[in-house]
């Protein structure tokens, strides 16, 4: 019995041992690829690359190229005469700057206090700018905003 007592305590201990120098081992001799850098797990990787800034600026460049597309598809006349058959009278803003100073294309800024319909604020008119999709499509913008607000204007109560 005691000789099986040994071999059990001695198993023991080895496995604890090799436990522990593996443990060890993994810890100092990290894998490293030709640049002897550490390599990342394929998770960290991916991790890594959804939030990365060139990956999300070319999402949005090609969110606006898309919506330069749908843009082109409808009339400033044509959206202006769905608002009004839909009673939905408004005008279209944009805000300048983290203030918030406000301004309707089409109008002076010396009316703009004057409105007395809703204003609605159109996305991607912000200060940051994702590349040329986006430039063209809120220069587009600023003109169909300008046309709109024309032809909606006279009907502002």
């Amino acid at each position: 019995m005691s000789n099986q007592i040994m071999n059990t305590r001695t198993m023991i201990k080895v496995l604890v041992l090799s436990s522990f120098l593996i443990t060890i081992q993994a810890c100092s001799n990290p894998q490293t690829n030709e640049q002897n850098s550490v390599t990342r797990s394929p998770a960290s990787k991916k991790f890594g690359d959804r939030f990365s800034s060139t990956k999300i600026k070319q999402e949005r460049e090609n969110y606006y190229a898309q919506k330069r597309f749908e843009l082109k598809r409808i009339s400033p006349k044509e959206k202006v005469r769905q608002a009004l058959q839909a009673n939905n009278i408004y005008l279209m803003e944009v805000s300048a700057g983290r203030g918030g100073v406000r301004s309707i294309p089409g109008l002076a800024n010396s009316n703009v206090p004057q409105v007395s319909c809703k204003t609605v604020s159109v996305e991607g008119m912000g200060d940051v700018l994702y590349g040329k999709n986006h430039m063209l499509y809120r220069q587009e913008l600023l003109q169909y905003m300008q046309q709109f607000n024309l032809l909606m204007m006279p009907h502002c109560k």
